[in-house]
């Protein structure tokens, strides 16, 4: 009985202790890449948008192209555009040549083109998953856990980069069932924008129809 306590008291304080080191790498890396991010002025890339949710039979996948600079971000897809100026969001809708406008109300604890590289830093408890490999390049694997229970979601992995510490993927996990990843390729850290890059231009789409929510 003492040497079968000893044992399970051993894997316990082993177990415990391997857990602390992986979230000590977990923040020590998110750190690094946070602090990277935010040394670039502006970012440019690749994005594809995928939502798989078996329950429902559904899987649709999206590709397009992200734009950020601050608090500004455009994301265009093709059929739809999402833009916003930091103060106003519109959305624009190809097949109905319709822009919707209203104010930009951000969660700052959920995931957007902004949020993205920061999140983990408020409301999370972050984990060291495992090395991993994305398209031939090395990967740090981590997961993010909401200390907030009610939220929809259980966690969120971040794929980063072990070399260029950016992020290759972000994946939700929905408590439903369901995973939403954001595969991000071709990033490009200080690509020159202007103010004018996040603004909806009616010029550009003739007969627009204008719904404005504000």
């Amino acid at each position: 009985m003492y040497k079968s306590l000893s044992f399970l008291t051993f894997f316990l304080l082993l177990s415990s202790s391997l857990f602390a080191q992986n979230d000590a790498k977990s923040k020590d890396i998110l750190a690094k890449m946070s602090k990277n991010y935010r040394g670039y002025s502006s970012m440019a890339a690749d994005i594809t948008f995928t939502i798989d949710n078996p329950k429902a039979k559904v899987k649709d996948v999206q590709q397009g192209k992200v734009l950020i600079k601050g608090n500004k971000f455009k994301i265009d897809f093709g059929d739809q555009l999402l833009l916003t100026d930091g103060a106003t969001l519109w959305g624009f809708q190809k097949d109905l040549n319709e822009v919707t406008i209203s104010l930009y109300e951000p969660d700052p604890d959920e995931l957007s083109p902004t949020t993205v590289f920061t999140i983990y830093e408020k409301g999370f408890e972050s984990y060291y998953l495992n090395a991993g490999n994305l398209d031939g390049v090395a990967t740090h694997n981590i997961d993010l856990v909401p200390t907030d229970k009610k939220k929809p979601f259980f966690k969120i992995r971040l794929v980063i980069d072990q070399t260029k510490l950016q992020i290759r993927e972000a994946i939700v996990f929905d408590k439903n069932g369901a995973k939403y990843t954001y595969a991000i390729k071709n990033f490009v850290p200080n690509r020159a924008l202007t103010d004018g890059d996040f603004v909806f231009n009616k010029a550009k789409y003739p007969g627009v129809e204008v719904v404005d929510m504000r």
